[in-house]
């Protein structure tokens, strides 16, 4: 990390945590704590590929995650505030409002099913609502109703 990155995050009030193997670099020095890992070795026969380096600093980093959690009494909610467009945020912000389908085809109780079939169709959502007399909820009907009716009285 270059000293004028480290310098702009803490002029918005950040803390560095280093996590490095090298106590001595310019991200150590720039760091207001250095996690150090002493590693001999990556696991790679060549000592090339990131193989232990990678693993220590996932287990580190995990580990400062779950402490800050704890710390700052972190809730899901919090989670859905800062992350609103990622997976976690999505599960806990979405209301059955936001994904409900508005104007969905409907029939009445006496319809015909040739009429039930055709606003099925025409509706593209494989159901229709089935209106009472007073316009309420009375059911619904399913292209797979419809499928698994005429199988049995039909066919």
């Amino acid at each position: 990390m270059n000293p004028q990155a480290s310098s702009s995050l803490k002029n918005f009030g950040n803390r560095i945590i280093a996590i490095t193997n090298n106590g001595n670099s310019t991200l150590a020095k720039n760091a207001d704590a250095v996690l150090e890992l002493h590693m001999a070795n990556e696991t790679c026969p060549n000592n090339l590929a990131p193989t232990t380096s990678t693993t220590l600093t996932m287990a580190i980093g995990d580990a400062l995650a779950i402490a800050m959690i704890h710390q700052r009494k972190f809730m899901p909610n919090d989670f859905a505030r800062y992350h609103p467009g990622g997976s976690l945020g999505r599960r806990l912000l979405t209301r059955v409002a936001d994904v409900m389908l508005h104007d969905v085809p409907a029939v009445q109780l006496d319809a015909s099913f040739k009429t039930v079939i055709q606003r099925i169709t025409s509706g593209c959502q494989g159901m229709v609502m089935v209106e009472d007399a007073e316009g309420g909820l009375a059911g619904i009907i399913t292209d797979g109703d419809l499928r698994r009716f005429m199988e049995k009285r039909i066919l």
